[in-house]
């Protein structure tokens, strides 16, 4: 539950950096968000992140010669 929450936070407000979702558990979700952090969920944040980023780079479009 608390996961998906995350995984909506880092949607609705664009979150293309784990330090960024660190940085607003420790000061705002210290009790819930934060303790997962710091321990197993850090791993699928920061995949789900780096994801989410590498889905909005500019797609390269290749032409074939």
């Amino acid at each position: 539950e608390m996961i998906r929450e995350m995984i909506d936070f880092v949607n609705v407000h664009n979150i293309l950096e784990m330090k960024d979702l660190i940085d607003y558990a420790s000061k705002n979700r210290f009790d819930d968000w934060f303790p997962l952090l710091c321990d197993n969920s850090l791993i699928i944040m920061d995949a789900y992140i780096r994801s989410n980023r590498n889905s909005q780079s500019p797609k390269k479009i290749v032409k074939k010669l």
